[in-house]
């Protein structure tokens, strides 16, 4: 399970702190994101380092690429070079 930290557009050095939301990820491969007081349904996989998550957001899919190193866990909604993609930036709770 991770908690939210904040959310930034890649272009910006501005982070947002004013969301809330958490992820969790099953050893299965499912989980569960909760942001905008919703909560997603998701299928991820790892790689390494390498986090893949897909959701479906109020009708449209959306594919998450990231890292996860030392419990923190970036994840981008779109090209991670492109200015106008969000970053969600979490750490994982202590378990």
């Amino acid at each position: 399970t991770y908690t939210g930290q904040y959310t930034k557009f890649v272009g910006d050095d501005e982070k947002d702190t004013s969301g809330v939301f958490s992820l969790t990820l099953n050893e299965d491969g499912t989980g569960a994101q909760t942001r905008d007081g919703m909560t997603f349904k998701v299928t991820w996989t790892q790689d390494g380092d390498a986090i893949t998550m897909d959701e479906t957001y109020i009708g449209d899919p959306i594919t998450y690429t990231g890292t996860l190193q030392n419990g923190e866990l970036h994840l981008f909604n779109g090209d991670p070079a492109d200015i106008w993609t969000c970053e969600y930036v979490y750490t994982q709770d202590a378990q």
